[in-house]
């Protein structure tokens, strides 16, 4: 039997199905709600808890929240990013080795370790380049030399590439002073070396730090120190929560020097330098790698840290219950939007951070895309394009992909998203249907269908659905999203579709 529903907007609702024989009576509830949109994109707001605070999240499902330790949990987040770090660039390959080794050290997270070939990347000269067949760059070098065990590399042919840059008539000024800083980090005695360039009164203020940092690797932390502050109140501009250290009108060059403050204040324990590192780590610029400052700052901050135990009290639903989390704990809470709402904390010892992980109906028409990337979808029934069904069809689902040859990334998700009125169709064999077009989904998660889709493979595929029931519905628009890199995404067009 067909019941006719009226039109509904967005909201919650329940139908009730009452049926009567004789004296007895049962009755059956369904409830439902009706949303904008199946895209939901995902969000994590961090805060610092305070009394009388409300927690941000959904207002519509569940808002899941971390609370941590504040010194653990402001670098949590940015180690766990680095297991994200896609490429085969080396700066892109130590990202996520090192990653997991932070997160087990400091976090008791296991996490996938990457065996990275460091040789393969040390060049003739004793250099590094960022790909095996790339030349050397000194900077990259240097920096390089920072995050690396000894074992893992030629130390001493990169000792002589960089006091070959140091001495070389045809060296910049940028590879001497790079040069001293790599030198630096490996414990070369050259403090006095960079105490002359630091006289120069013709280095630039990007020069100028870059030697502050290799005095600081030398062990000269409180001249560092000293030399760091005069070099901030010339150079440093705050821009609250965040401090921003400008050299020049280049954008790219404001984010590589606050890099480089970070680090160095981090190093002299300058209360300071977490301020540098969020601006920088939230303004990563095209050209620049800060992949080896990320891994830098966070192996400096956490082998540092205090991880003081914190405590709290939270009420909700009239019961009280006490938190105290010790270095690496957490406490996680899963809530619903009243009781999100409702929550209340007191009597907080300590700095307690707080990670309020949710999902937002994403608004396909004004969200970021890469136009790179391409997609489309339609539907066919015996072979014919239509958006009008009946009851029973066997509709055939073709979709296609677009994703240019240079892509960094390889692996991609092709999410669509089925009309309500239709259902997938998973053993298309028992069904007589032999396409050797069909890909197999790795995942259906209601109307959500995900498959795999690969930058060097075919880009045309399909899959099947039957037609269950009639109305008029919006099959919402399929997206094509980096498997890591995840705003690298591309979205279809939306249809409506009518079943008879």
């Amino acid at each position: 039997m067909d019941v006719v529903l009226p039109d509904f907007t967005e909201g919650s609702y329940k139908i009730q199905v009452k049926g009567t024989a004789g004296n007895m009576t049962d009755t059956l509830v369904k409830s439902f709600d009706i949303l904008p949109t199946y895209h939901i994109e995902q969000k994590a707001d961090y805060n610092v808890l305070t009394d009388g605070e409300t927690l941000s999240g959904s207002d519509s499902g569940l808002t899941t929240v971390t609370f941590t330790n504040n010194e653990t949990g402001r670098y949590y987040w940015a180690t766990r990013m680095l297991q994200y770090t896609y490429g085969d660039r080396i700066d892109q390959k130590l990202a996520r080795k090192t990653s997991a080794q932070l997160l087990s050290t400091y976090f008791d997270e296991q996490a996938l370790d990457e065996n990275v070939h460091i040789s393969d990347f040390q060049q003739a000269d004793g250099g590094f380049g960022v790909l095996p067949y790339a030349s050397s760059e000194t900077l990259f070098t240097a920096k390089l030399m920072d995050v690396l065990l000894v074992n893992e590399y030629d130390k001493s042919r990169a000792i002589d590439y960089m006091y070959a840059k140091y001495h070389s008539e045809n060296s910049t000024t940028d590879e001497v002073v790079t040069a001293l800083m790599g030198l630096a980090e490996v414990g070369e005695p050259v403090l006095t070396d960079v105490n002359i360039m630091l006289a120069n009164p013709d280095i630039t203020g990007k020069q100028r730090l870059y030697l502050i940092r290799a005095a600081a690797e030398l062990g000269a932390k409180e001249y560092a120190h000293g030399l760091l502050v005069e070099f901030l109140q010339q150079y440093a501009q705050s821009e609250d929560p965040y401090i921003k250290v400008i050299v020049g009108d280049d954008r790219e060059e404001t984010t590589e020097v606050t890099y480089q403050a970070a680090i160095v204040a981090r190093m002299v324990d300058a209360d300071e330098a977490f301020l540098f590192f969020d601006y920088a780590t939230r303004n990563h610029t095209q050209y620049q790698l800060h992949v080896l400052d990320d891994i830098s700052y966070l192996e400096h901050a956490l082998s540092h840290s205090q991880f003081d135990p914190v405590a709290f009290d939270y009420t909700l639903n009239g019961t009280t219950e006490h938190v105290q989390l010790e270095k690496n704990e957490r406490k996680v809470l899963a809530l619903s939007p009243d009781d999100r709402n409702s929550i209340s904390f007191s009597n907080i010892t300590g700095s307690v951070a707080t990670v309020s992980r949710y999902g937002v109906p994403l608004d396909v028409a004004t969200a970021q895309q890469d136009t790179s990337l391409h997609v489309t979808r339609l539907y066919t029934v015996d072979g014919h394009e239509t958006t009008i069904f009946h009851e029973g069809d066997l509709v055939k689902v073709n979709l296609s992909y677009s994703i240019p040859s240079d892509a960094i990334e390889q692996s991609y998700m092709f999410v669509d998203y089925l009309p309500s009125g239709m259902k997938p169709i998973v053993s298309v064999w028992n069904r007589g249907i032999y396409d050797r077009s069909i890909r197999y989904s790795y995942e259906i998660n209601g109307q959500e269908i995900k498959f795999w889709a690969y930058r060097d493979f075919s880009s045309s595929f399909s899959y099947y659905a039957i037609v269950t029931s009639t109305g008029t519905y919006k099959g919402d628009a399929p997206v094509l999203q980096g498997y890591k890199v995840t705003d690298k995404r591309a979205f279809g067009s939306p249809v409506m579709i009518s079943i008879e």
